[in-house]
């Protein structure tokens, strides 16, 4: 997953780090902070710490799940009209209605956002 791997790579540039890069079984590989000259013999002593970059990747795969979901409703939402019975008065609610804008807009309101700050790969 690139955004998994430019997210890692971030994180290690923030502390310091810097590349070339390599993503080894378990660590992200780089130059340490204060390095005169770049790593190239990529010993276990040149990896980024393991607690930051084993949280972002953590992260980034919370992120990957949750962006899956949020497809998983749009396909739906697009292969049907809206909700049926919602109102309790034997008519759909219209995904229009109940989407950002609409008459009920607050039923799918954070959805609408969780759609816009989903992270383009």
């Amino acid at each position: 997953m690139m955004y998994d791997e430019q997210m890692r790579i971030a994180a290690a540039e923030a502390q310091g780090w810097s590349g070339p890069w390599r993503f080894g079984s378990t660590h992200l590989h780089g130059t340490p902070p204060g390095a005169e000259k770049p790593v190239t013999d990529w010993t276990d002593d040149k990896h980024v710490p393991e607690k930051v970059d084993a949280l972002v990747h953590r992260l980034c795969n919370q992120i990957d799940a949750l962006a899956a979901g949020i497809e998983a409703v749009r396909a739906v939402m697009n292969e049907s009209r809206g909700v049926s019975e919602l109102h309790q008065n034997g008519l759909i609610a219209t995904w229009e209605e109940l989407e950002e804008n609409g008459r009920y807009e607050e039923w799918l309101f954070p959805f609408n956002l969780a759609e816009r700050v989903l992270p383009n790969d």
